[in-house]
C-alpha cells in the first residue's frame, strides 16, 4: 500500500514538473516584430549610368562631372552620387543627366555609384579619374615661410621669404636669389610692365 502511494506521488510530481517546463518554454517563445518586407513593393526603376563627361577625367574638388543615363530623379535631393564611397554634391538633375561637383579625391580608378531614393539598386560606372587640382611647386618647405608671390610673362615665379629674401623659380623648377626687400617679407608682389618687381607690405 505504501509502495503504491509513493509511486502515485512520484507520478504527480513528474506531471507537475513537466507542466512547469512546458509553461516556461511557452513563456520564452520569441516574439518578433512584424516583418517590414513587402513582396508586392516594386520601387522606382534602378538608375543606369551610360556615360560620364568629361570622359577622360576631371579635377578633384573643383571639377564639374556630368553623368548621363536614365532613371535619375529630376529632384536633385533624391539623387546621391558617390566616388569610391565619398559623396559628391549634386548641382543639377534631370531624368537623364546629373551634374555633380567632384569630391576632393584624386585617384586613377574611381568607381562612381548613383543611388536614387525609392530604387532598390545602385547605378555604377567604372573606372573614372580625378586629378589633383593643385601641385607642389618650387620645393619650398614650411620653414621657408613663403608669403607674397608674383609671376612674369615667361612664367617665372617670384616668392618673398622671411628674412628679406626674394627667390626666383624658373619653369623647370630651378631657383636663384633674385633680390631683397626692405621689410622682413612682402605681403604681396606684382611684376610691372617695365620688368620691375613691385611689392607692398601690410604686415605689422
Amino acid at each position: 500500500m505504501e509502495r503504491r502511494l509513493a509511486m502515485r506521488r512520484k507520478s504527480v510530481l513528474l506531471l507537475l514538473t513537466l507542466g512547469v517546463v512546458v509553461a516556461l518554454v511557452a513563456g520564452c517563445e520569441n516574439k518578433y516584430p512584424p516583418s517590414i518586407w513587402q513582396p508586392e513593393y516594386k520601387g522606382r526603376p534602378d538608375p543606369v549610368i551610360t556615360a560620364v563627361e568629361p570622359p577622360d577625367g576631371s579635377f578633384a574638388g573643383i571639377g564639374h562631372v556630368k553623368l548621363i543615363g536614365k532613371n535619375f530623379s529630376p529632384n536633385k535631393e533624391e539623387n546621391h552620387v558617390y566616388f569610391n564611397g565619398t559623396e559628391a554634391t549634386v548641382l543639377s538633375a534631370s531624368e537623364t543627366e546629373l551634374v555633380v561637383l567632384a569630391p576632393n579625391l584624386p585617384a586613377d580608378s574611381i568607381r562612381i555609384k548613383v543611388r536614387v531614393v525609392g530604387a532598390l539598386l545602385f547605378g555604377e560606372y567604372f573606372p573614372y579619374r580625378l586629378e589633383s587640382a593643385v601641385v607642389e611647386y618650387g620645393d619650398f618647405t614650411e620653414y621657408d615661410d613663403a608669403y607674397g608671390i608674383a609671376c612674369d610673362k615667361s612664367e617665372n615665379l617670384y616668392v618673398s621669404l622671411a628674412g628679406k629674401k626674394i627667390i626666383k623659380v624658373a619653369p623647370d623648377g630651378t631657383q636663384e636669389r633674385y633680390g631683397t626687400t626692405l621689410v622682413d617679407k612682402a605681403s604681396n608682389m606684382k611684376m610691372g610692365p617695365d620688368g620691375y618687381l613691385y611689392y607692398v607690405n601690410i604686415l605689422s
